[in-house]
């Protein structure tokens, strides 16, 4: 299943209204979508199932590919590791409620950069899958 709609319309909204991340509705089923749609591409190409998107998931989904000698395309492999990315920044958000102080007496740049790269990440996520199917 491919959620792609409902990963731009996060999106939208985060790039608009950087509260969203701290909404649990809204933050889960953008989880699933993420979770679904990188699923449904090493599904549907290499016959690979996910289990999740946490780090011992993509331990898991790395030694099954070793182990059945799969070699990712470079793109798939470039989309789930930022699926795994993602996943990972979100979580560290769940654990310290908040993306942490990006703030220092040496910069004048107060913008939090771990939402800033949680933007990129989920942009370079909706081009990279794009450009595969």
């Amino acid at each position: 299943m491919k959620n792609l709609p409902e990963i731009k319309k996060f999106l939208g909204e985060l790039r608009t209204d950087k509260t969203i991340v701290f909404d649990l509705e809204k933050i889960s089923l953008f989880e699933r979508a993420l979770f679904l749609s990188t699923q449904s591409i090493v599904t549907e190409k290499y016959n690979v199932r996910l289990a999740g998107l946490s780090e011992g998931h993509q331990k898991v989904f790395l030694a099954t590919i070793n182990v059945r000698e799969i070699v990712l395309d470079e793109d798939v492999e470039k989309l789930v590791e930022m699926g795994f990315e993602i996943y990972k920044i979100i979580n560290i958000r769940n654990q310290t409620l908040g993306y942490g102080s990006t703030k220092s007496p040496y910069s004048i740049d107060d913008e939090n950069l771990n939402l800033s790269l949680l933007i990129r990440y989920i942009s370079n996520f909706i081009e990279l899958f794009e450009k595969i199917e």
